[in-house]
């Protein structure tokens, strides 16, 4: 089974809250029990603005078993590049 997360359930997790965080962290133990996880870009992009830098974010993605689904219009770095453009308040379009 492949279960696509939302970024609410990992923020839940990174950013400790003491109502959801519980909840957040058995559901993502179910499921990657149960198959592969995997995140869109957009939840990427969301995510990063948690981390330093890009190698942080992608230990924390392999350290978890969440894989990146890569079938869309943007690659990971395009992502990656408007995540910091939004991070560092930029308007930014990608085409």
């Amino acid at each position: 089974m492949i279960t696509a997360i939302d970024t609410n359930i990992l923020l839940d997790i990174l950013i400790p809250d003491q109502t959801h965080f519980a909840s957040s962290k058995t559901l993502l133990d179910e499921y990657v029990t149960k198959g592969q996880l995997i995140i869109c870009g957009l939840v990427y992009a969301e995510l990063s603005s948690q981390f330093f830098d890009e190698q942080e974010l992608q230990t924390f993605l392999s350290d978890t078993g969440i894989r990146i689904n890569t079938h869309g219009k943007h690659s990971r770095g395009q992502v990656y590049f408007l995540s910091i453009a939004l991070f560092h308040g930029e308007s930014c379009l990608l085409r």
